[in-house]
């Protein structure tokens, strides 16, 4: 983290993949989230905090979050195109 001023995860239905279960992307934003320096996970990029999910705590505990919910999915019609980390729990 030292080489970087901010960690960006943009959102789109593509990070819905596989970035909830990536340790990379775990790993970046627990040292993101420890750096102090300005965190963005936008529209659909909460989902890759799943991954931050080390002995199944993660360091967002007691955050609050906003992001697209399940329901909102279904109601557009998304939801069968969302990939392996949707309604991950």
């Amino acid at each position: 983290m030292e080489d970087y001023d901010a960690v960006y995860f943009p959102g789109g239905h593509g990070l819905m993949e596989d970035l909830c279960v990536n340790a990379d992307a775990g790993r970046l934003l627990t040292a993101a989230l420890a750096s102090g320096k300005p965190l963005a996970v936008v529209c659909h990029a909460p989902a890759v905090m799943l991954a931050t999910r080390v002995h199944g705590v993660s360091p967002f505990k007691g955050y609050r979050v906003t992001a697209f919910t399940n329901d909102e999915e279904e109601a557009v019609g998304l939801a069968s195109r969302l990939g392996g980390c949707w309604r991950t729990n």
